[in-house]
């Protein structure tokens, strides 16, 4: 019955795990897009700039 108990809190905490390590990658994943974002605005008001507008 023991070993019934640390097997399942074991796979929890794996899923458990796996779940973290998921999120957490979404997250960089957001943060990376806002980033690439903000860069294409700073491009874009430099090209702007040097061309005048």
């Amino acid at each position: 019955m023991e070993a019934i108990g640390l097997f399942t809190f074991l796979v929890s905490s794996i899923i458990g795990l796996i779940m973290f390590l998921a999120i957490m990658k979404i997250f960089s994943i957001s943060h990376d897009i806002g980033v690439i974002k903000k860069n294409i605005v700073d491009f874009t008001k430099i090209l702007l700039s040097a061309s005048g507008f």
